[in-house]
């Protein structure tokens, strides 16, 4: 599935997200910046989540802090999580694909960069995406930043590449020169995406690309793990918490991560779904009934253009 949409003006978006312990709240929608029309759609007991009926977005109710996403964020993806997880060869290499892909579908190339601006990964980790960027492109300066210093000191000693341990908002990168911005898996964990954004688009170079990944929201597996929670009043609930983790505090559907971009100031921006990680190269660490019912909701995802990932190119707006 592709959409195209003109860029439209900026927005307010507000801190969001749920703090354990205190009294549900439905908090503040991060793509309108109210909670006006948003409600709890499921509890959860220690954490509820909610969906603002005015842009599709849903997240993590209630209020948490930047710095202690940080360290959540280090902790889960670094410590006991996806890095443990998966071959990040092979992700690097998917993630390549796709940036070729999402490029190509906005009628760009890597080759049609601007020559010579230097190329950025926010949420880099041990730099193995950037890695494979500097193996498909040439004459270019290849920066990552991602919170966790230990991920970025080890790349530095593994590929010889700029990485950054610090948050992408303090990295002192130099506005408008950059060619290509990526964030892959990065938007979710963040408690102000449209700040993150807003700077992305700062960055850019007037004839670069930015290109975003985040999970969606509209997936077979998501339809059908609400509707158990709710056909047996919440006893079913194990699949939902899997999905509506407390490390991620948004989920888009296409309708919401478009408006974002839009009110940021984007432009020329092209989306489009594509396969989870965990169902493409992940599978086959289930058991075998787990992996049948994994690899036909991911067939019938196909087949309807609700694959678990959205995928955005965009350019700087005027």
């Amino acid at each position: 599935m592709s959409l195209r949409m003109p860029a439209a003006g900026g927005g307010l978006v507000m801190e969001h997200v749920l703090s354990v312990g205190e009294p549900l709240a439905v908090g503040d929608c991060a793509v309108c910046g109210t909670d006006h029309d948003a409600s709890i759609i499921f509890d959860l007991g220690d954490y509820a989540v909610s969906c603002c009926a005015a842009c599709g977005l849903v997240y993590l109710s209630g209020q948490r802090s930047a710095a202690a996403e940080r360290v959540r964020y280090q902790k889960d993806h670094f410590d006991t999580g996806y890095m443990q997880m998966f071959d990040i060869e092979e992700i690097a290499g998917e993630q390549l694909k796709s940036t070729r892909a999402s490029l190509g579908c906005a009628g760009a190339s890597l080759a049609s960069l601007p020559r010579w601006s230097p190329v950025l990964d926010i949420g880099c980790a041990c730099g193995h995406f950037l890695n494979k960027l500097r193996g498909a492109m040439s004459e270019r300066q290849f920066i990552g930043v991602d919170v966790s210093r230990r991920m970025t000191e080890k790349g530095r000693a593994e590929f010889d590449l700029d990485l950054r341990g610090r948050a992408f908002e303090t990295a002192g990168l130099p506005p408008g020169c950059f060619g290509l911005v990526t964030a892959f898996d990065v938007l979710e964990h963040v408690v102000s995406p449209g700040d993150v954004l807003a700077k992305m688009l700062r960055l850019l170079h007037p004839n670069g690309w930015g290109v975003l990944e985040v999970p969606s929201e509209r997936t077979i597996f998501r339809t059908v793990a609400r509707a158990a929670f709710q056909m047996t009043a919440g006893t079913i609930a194990e699949p939902l918490r899997a999905l509506y983790h407390p490390s991620h505090l948004t989920y888009f559907t296409p309708r919401s991560l478009m408006r974002l971009l839009e009110r940021q100031g984007a432009a020329d921006i092209v989306l489009r779904c594509k396969e989870a990680h965990i169902t493409r190269f992940g599978a086959g660490g289930y058991r075998p009934l787990a992996r049948a019912a994994i690899r036909t909701a991911a067939g019938l995802d196909r087949l309807l253009g609700t694959e678990a990932k959205l995928l955005v190119a965009f350019r700087r707006g005027e």
